[in-house]
């Protein structure tokens, strides 16, 4: 596998010099799987919660599959609180991550960079969504 850890925030990124989260998850499905995702390169990171959220919903359900048991390559969907348009606060899906093993997953955040962690960290369980696999990956 590529080192990733190295690879810096970058709004919109999709290259090793600079990634977002999804842009992370775009480059390690690229190089690592011959997978070609949507790149959403042309989405700011507000619009990119669409992204995370959309992997919820059944638009995406025919690429992406919920899992209970998570394996490397798996992509772990976080929530967090974000203040939406009426002005409430609400745990919305916003943020992926691609699962380096069957504990740890890698991700990419403003302000934190690549980092890997484990999914048993007690400050990740309470952010996870769900944790999907892509349909060429069953």
């Amino acid at each position: 596998m590529i080192e990733y850890t190295k690879i810096p925030f970058k709004a919109n990124g999709r290259e090793f010099s600079g990634a977002d989260c999804w842009g992370l998850v775009w480059l390690i499905y690229r190089h690592e799987l011959g997978i070609t995702l949507p790149s959403y390169s042309n989405y700011d990171a507000n619009t990119l919660r669409d992204v995370a959220r959309a992997m919820t919903t059944h638009s995406v359900a025919d690429d992406w599959v919920e899992v209970g048991t998570p394996k490397k390559y798996d992509v772990v969907v976080m929530k967090a609180r974000v203040q939406t348009l009426d002005g409430k606060r609400r745990n919305l899906p916003i943020h992926v991550g691609v699962m380096v093993d069957d504990f740890r997953f890698i991700h990419c955040e403003q302000g934190v960079n690549t980092v890997v962690e484990r999914l048993s960290n007690r400050v990740i369980i309470p952010r996870i969504e769900k944790i999907c696999r892509h349909k060429e990956c069953l």
